[in-house]
Order: structure tokens, then C-alpha cells, then sequence
């Protein structure tokens, strides 16, 4: 299984693309999935390069069962945007790997804007079988290797404290990525959350469970 990680515009999506296409070519029958969480662009798994929107057509859940019964006779399977999954969905993906002997592909964030953990991320790369592998985009402000992805509003970074603020927020345009340096130094709050143990721990709203939503 593989699970790989990043910022925003760190690739991850083009990784999964690459995938698809090599999984082609093999002629070992790829399938692409992506949670119905992602409404930026519903059928199909995209990203973005110098020559344009590269595109590849996907499957939209909402429970991960669905992906279970709609992979017989797969040999590839990838799970893009794999944070906004429910944590259910880790056993379906172990179920793929050991009972069909399906290889899995998981691409998505490591961590929300304010630095804390998406929880479908964390108990993926807690699995002994995973290796995860790291991306990282480019720094808007220094240009150098960003980890980090900063919310967004009206043109200024939004208060790691603003209540209003979902954790969710779908929109390349709401996020930039940043290094660890200037993403400390230009989100507020963000040292204060750092002294308190709020950034780098599993944030509860990401569980995605149904009952804690109603």
C-alpha cells in the first residue's frame, strides 16, 4: 500500500495520475476513486501544470464500501484526496490488499490549515505495512520547500483561533503552501497554538463519523 503525503499544490494529485497511466500501460485494470467531500471537480481526478488541467476520470463515494464492491477484477486502485475519507476506510483498503491482492495508492494532506493532523492520514501512516512518502510544494513567499498549507481570506492569512473558520474549505485559491519558517511567522496564532499542544495532534472533527455529525 501506498500513501503518499503533502501540501497543497505539492503534486500529490499528478502522482496519482502518473499511477493511473503506468497502471495502464501494464495493462493491469486501474480504478480511481475520490470522496464526494472534494467538490472542486466531481468525476475526475485532476491537477494542474504549465501546459494545463490534466484530468482522469474517477469514482465519487460516500461510504467506503462502495469502493469494496465496485473493484472486482481491479489490479490498481487510487484513493485521491484520501483525508476527506472517513477513517472506515482504512479497513476497506487493507481488505483490498490482503483478501483481492489489489495494489492501493492513497494521495492527500498530512495536515489541515492549522497544522493538526487530518485523522484518516494519521491512522493510515500509523499501519506497519505503510511507508508514507513526503512531498513538498513550493514556498509562496521564500521559495523554498513548503510543508505547510496556510488558509486564505481576502487575500491575508486567517487567525489559527478564528472559530468561523471550518477546518474544511474546498478551493485551491483559499489555501498557499508555505515553508515551516513563514508559515509560524505570517499565521496568527500559530505560536500561541504551538505553546499550547494544538498543532501536530489529530483533529477530532476529521474522524468524519456520522454520528458525531448530526
Amino acid at each position: 500500500m501506498h500513501l503518499n503525503l503533502g501540501a497543497m499544490k505539492s503534486g500529490k494529485s499528478s502522482q496519482a495520475i502518473a499511477q493511473l497511466w503506468r497502471a495502464e500501460l501494464q495493462n493491469r485494470k486501474p480504478m480511481a476513486f475520490k470522496h464526494i467531500r472534494d467538490t472542486r471537480d466531481p468525476g475526475v481526478i485532476c491537477t494542474y501544470t504549465k501546459q494545463g488541467k490534466v484530468e482522469y476520470p474517477c469514482t465519487m463515494f460516500d461510504d467506503p464500501e462502495e469502493i469494496w464492491v465496485k473493484t472486482e477484477g481491479a489490479k490498481v486502485v487510487v484513493i485521491d484526496e484520501i483525508h476527506l475519507a472517513p477513517v472506515g476506510i482504512v479497513h476497506v483498503l487493507l481488505r483490498l490488499e490482503i483478501e483481492r491482492q489489489i495494489e492501493t495508492i492513497c494521495c492527500g494532506l498530512h495536515s489541515t490549515w492549522r497544522g493538526q493532523q487530518w485523522a484518516t492520514t494519521n491512522r493510515l501512516s500509523g499501519l506497519p505495512i505503510i511507508t508514507p512518502h513526503y512531498h513538498s510544494a513550493v514556498c509562496d513567499i521564500c521559495l523554498g520547500d513548503a510543508e505547510w498549507s496556510q488558509r486564505i481570506r481576502d487575500g491575508r492569512p486567517v487567525d489559527w483561533f478564528e472559530t468561523s473558520e471550518p477546518t474544511l474549505k474546498v478551493g485551491r485559491d483559499d489555501y498557499q503552501p508555505l515553508c515551516t519558517g513563514d508559515w509560524f511567522k505570517t499565521t496568527p496564532g500559530a505560536w500561541e497554538a504551538l505553546r499550547q499542544g494544538l498543532i501536530g495532534i489529530v483533529d477530532p472533527e476529521t474522524t468524519w463519523d456520522r454520528a458525531e455529525r448530526r
